[in-house]
């Protein structure tokens, strides 16, 4: 007997998993490759259908949560080292103008 279909709002999945709500591409992205189908539904534009346990659409939201997490962290960091590196450059051409002067 297949699955029932059932119509979670990615907000709900938030809400359990204690997380900002997951773009509707991402969740549904992450439930999929879990094996779950999931599709969008007219029933609620911010809602999915999908057959995946409400446990799994939770830990789905919780997974794109911490990817989105590192690719912020990751992106700080490399800001940071692109400042520190900016900050370095201009340290080194301030010292040439010293030695020139």
């Amino acid at each position: 007997m297949p699955k029932p279909w059932s119509y979670p709002n990615p907000l709900s999945h938030s809400k359990a998993a204690g997380v900002s709500p997951p773009p509707l591409g991402d969740l549904m992205a992450t439930l999929g490759q879990s094996g779950a189908r999931v599709a969008r539904t007219h029933i609620d534009a911010r809602a999915v259908k999908t057959d995946a346990p409400f446990s799994a659409a939770v830990d789905a939201a919780r997974e794109v949560d911490e990817h989105r997490r590192r690719a912020r962290e990751a992106k700080a960091r490399a800001k940071a080292a692109a400042a520190a590196g900016a900050s370095a450059a201009a340290a080194a051409a301030e010292e040439e103008d010293e030695e020139e002067a």
